[in-house]
């Protein structure tokens, strides 16, 4: 492994990860208006976003033991790009949320699997990066938060701007992913937490 290479990929996984996690955050005001919803109606739509990603916190490190963090990633960061796009074109309140508890699942697996691989680049090349990764996450999300308020201050529907926006996304990430080398797992050396209250620990958890 090329340490300084590994550590510019991940960086740039983190950015990209930004990127497509924040892209429909600032269109949700458009959403709205477009599915008739009130403010209370739309609070219980978005619930879909947060309970699609809590459902994956017991489960996703048997996923990213089992696939690894590289091709977790690459499986599940475009359902993310994908499923927001979907959000502006299927316009009914029960599919938005269907489609934001989907977006949550692939934010919460993809958002553990790239730490995980952040943290063994550390471990491989004896070089701290974690910061870095976090700090380019939230340019990332700075990013795509300026782009959106532009976008939508210009009167640029939210089905062009997320779904012009996709298939760029989809490139970067394919252009970080797909020359990465999956970095070595650190040895298991502490003891797991339990799942759940009385639960013994399971050699699989991070």
């Amino acid at each position: 492994m090329n340490p300084r290479l590994a550590q510019w990929r991940i960086i740039a996984l983190f950015f990209t990860h930004a990127l497509a996690a924040g892209a429909i955050h600032t269109r949700l005001p458009d959403i709205q208006l477009q599915l008739g919803l009130s403010e209370g109606q739309l609070g219980l739509v978005l619930m879909g976003q947060p309970l699609g990603a809590l459902s994956m916190f017991l489960v996703s490190s048997r996923i990213i033991e089992r696939w690894g963090p590289r091709r977790v990633t690459l499986a599940l960061l475009p359902l993310v790009i994908i499923s927001a796009a979907l959000v502006t074109v299927l316009l009914f309140p029960l599919a938005t949320f269907v489609l934001l508890a989907i977006n949550g699942i692939g934010f919460s697996v993809t958002n553990i699997a790239i730490n995980v691989e952040a943290d063994r680049i550390e471990a491989a090349t004896e070089k701290r990066v974690m910061n870095t990764c976090h700090g380019a996450w939230s340019i990332g999300f700075l990013v795509t938060s300026l782009l959106g308020a532009a976008l939508r201050g210009a009167d640029v529907p939210p089905s062009v701007h997320l779904w012009s926006f996709s298939p760029v996304l989809v490139v970067l990430l394919l252009l970080v992913l797909l020359p990465m080398r999956a970095a070595v797992e650190r040895p298991y050396t502490g003891q797991a937490g339990a799942a759940w209250p009385g639960q013994r620990p399971r050699p699989w958890a991070w």
